[in-house]
Parts: C-alpha cells; sequence; structure tokens
C-alpha cells in the first residue's frame, strides 16, 4: 500500500488551495485505510485500441493500465468535502506513479522509447468509449473497476490509460483543457 508523503500533500493541498490541518495525520491515517490502491496493466498490439489518426508508425506496442482508490474512499470523495478529494486525487495519483514504473521497466526490457500517457476522452483523440475495448483487454473488473456504457468510470475516482512504446511514440504532455469532458472530471488537473 503506497503512503502519502509529506510532499505528497503539500503538492495535494496547494493544488486545491487548502491549508494544513492540525489533525492532518490522522485524517490521513483514515484516508490510507479507506483506500484500496489496485493497478493492472496488460502489453497489446497498438491495432487493438483505437485512436484517431492511429498511433504513429513506429509505434510497437501499448502498455495498458487501469486504477482505482476503491469504493469506499471514492464515494466519501464525492460528498463534496475539498480535503478529502484533495486526498483521494493525490492516493489515485500514487497508483498512476506504480503505473509508470512499470512502463519504464517494461520499455527498457524492450529497448522501448516511451511515449506519453494517454486517456481516452482527453484530448479528442480518443472516444470515451475506447474505456470499453480498454476494459476488457485488461479485464478492470477484475480490480474493482467497472466501464459504464457511457464509457465513464465506476468507482469515478478511477483510470485507465494507455502508453505507447517504440520508435513512434509521441512525448506530448496531458492537456485537461483541451479534452471534452474536462467541465466533469473529478480528476481535472487545472
Amino acid at each position: 500500500m503506497a503512503r502519502l508523503t509529506r510532499t505528497d500533500v503539500e503538492e495535494a493541498l496547494a493544488r486545491w488551495n487548502l491549508s494544513h490541518d492540525p489533525s492532518l495525520d490522522d485524517a490521513l491515517k483514515d484516508v490510507e485505510e479507506l483506500t484500496e490502491e489496485v493497478v493492472g496493466w496488460i502489453v497489446v498490439s497498438p491495432d487493438q485500441v483505437p485512436k484517431k489518426g492511429g498511433w504513429g508508425e513506429g509505434v510497437t506496442a501499448l502498455v495498458l493500465g487501469a486504477g482505482t482508490v476503491g469504493p469506499k474512499l471514492s464515494s466519501l470523495a464525492e460528498s463534496g468535502d475539498p480535503w478529502l478529494k484533495a486526498m483521494t486525487v493525490a492516493m489515485l495519483g500514487k497508483g498512476q506513479d506504480r503505473f509508470f514504473r512499470i512502463v519504464e521497466a517494461i520499455g527498457r526490457l524492450r529497448l522501448d522509447p516511451i511515449g506519453a500517457f494517454h486517456t481516452p476522452g482527453s484530448a479528442g483523440e480518443m472516444d470515451l468509449s475506447v474505456n470499453s475495448v480498454i476494459g476488457s483487454l485488461l479485464d478492470v473488473r477484475s480490480i474493482g473497476i467497472e466501464v459504464q456504457q457511457d464509457g465513464g468510470l465506476s468507482p469515478s475516482y478511477s483510470w485507465i490509460g494507455i502508453v505507447p512504446l517504440g520508435e513512434g511514440a509521441k512525448k506530448v504532455s496531458f492537456l485537461c483543457y483541451r479534452c471534452p469532458y474536462s467541465g466533469s472530471c473529478p480528476l481535472r488537473r487545472e
């Protein structure tokens, strides 16, 4: 189980314009006890996951990943408490960090360059419905995530992502402002 470091907490509080509370240590223990940090991953062929314009010549594989903090913490974070939302997003980020370390190890083993992290529904490159494709390839139900008919995820504090490998993998940054779902996304980074 990942633990939030002081730096993680400070960054999360700063992002949400929150201040330090004297009961922070006890509250963090509660968050960590509620968290069911789960991450799953699989390597697939680029032709198995659709993307507008394709993945690019030279992309040899895609690493698919998914993670969640679990239904208990996700449900509490939806209650509207800003501090709890901030800590939940920070815990979700810990799961993504684990996935990125796995991707780096795979890239080193394959001697392949590593591309940028892509999420269905972001920046118009993939429709949110692609979550269904990835969900079935990765079997996200086995890690407690359900892909809903509209492509949304349950629990809501969950993620699905793709990292392309190979010479054609483009390194670009994630741009929330270009995502058509940014207005309703609980994980928005702006």
